[in-house]
């Protein structure tokens, strides 16, 4: 074949390999890869695996999976601060429910306590009256009103029928004036001097044949019990019977009441 024949042959086979490659085109295996990826990456969003060679898969997926990561962190953080927050929400209810516990507890014990002490009280009127004996009876609010001032009118009328009984003797008896005179002195002395006076304040001392009463106010709790407890250990205080009241007045100001009883030796 001459050189002409060679050259025409060759202008022939170009001219069907690009018919051919127009017509039938081919996918090379990284183009194949590539689409594949960029399909399964919008049909499944949270895969990680996108070729490096994708820039543009790979940077919107990356921004999203990064969302998605930083999303899931705050969701975290807000179930984890519910949680601490319905966590102490609970210790209180629980905290609650123990102290409403511990107050029936005391209440049911309290209500015992006032039964047991109803029923020997009535036991022992009703052993009076068989033995033909007097009854002591209680002084009313009206009646107490009109010896003491409030609060300590309500200590009376409220008070155990020992306790009335003795308010009873002393509102009956003489007055003996060189020993009552000398008692509420010493009482009284040793009230402002004693290093906790500042903390109380004596609203009266009275004093009769026998029977001394005390009543007055405290701004400090437990104040007039320290007093009272030192007044215990002085020798010219020897009482064989006494009645202590205490309590908060409608104002809320704590006050004392105190009825003694005394062995005259002179």
């Amino acid at each position: 074949m001459n050189k002409l024949g060679m050259t025409v042959v060759f202008i022939l086979s170009m001219a069907v390999a690009f018919w051919v490659g127009t017509q039938f085109p081919s996918s090379s295996p990284a183009q194949k890869i590539t689409r594949e990826i960029f399909i399964e990456d919008f049909d499944q969003p949270a895969v990680l695996s996108v070729k490096k060679s994708d820039r543009r898969i790979k940077l919107t997926h990356d921004g999203d999976a990064d969302s998605d990561i930083l999303d899931e962190t705050d969701h975290n953080e807000d179930d984890h601060n519910s949680d601490d927050t319905a966590t102490a929400n609970d210790a209180d209810v629980i905290a609650l429910q123990q102290q409403v516990q511990e107050l029936s507890q005391q209440l049911e014990h309290q209500q015992v306590t006032f039964q047991r002490q109803t029923q020997r009280y009535n036991q022992a009127v009703a052993s009076l009256r068989e033995a033909g004996l007097p009854v002591p009876e209680g002084i009313s609010l009206e009646q107490a009103s009109k010896l003491l001032p409030a609060p300590f009118n309500k200590v009376i009328a409220d008070a155990n029928p020992q306790l009335a009984d003795k308010f009873k003797e002393l509102q009956a008896q003489e007055q003996d004036f060189a020993w009552a005179v000398r008692m509420q002195q010493q009482i009284q002395d040793y009230f402002i001097t004693h290093e906790k006076s500042h903390l109380v304040q004596l609203n009266s001392i009275i004093c009769k044949t026998d029977i001394c009463e005390v009543r007055g106010f405290e701004s400090q709790q437990g104040a007039y019990q320290i007093i009272m407890d030192e007044l215990a250990q002085q020798d010219w205080w020897s009482p064989y019977s006494t009645h202590n009241v205490s309590g908060n007045d409608s104002d809320q100001r704590a006050y004392f009441y105190l009825l003694a009883r005394f062995s005259r030796k002179s």
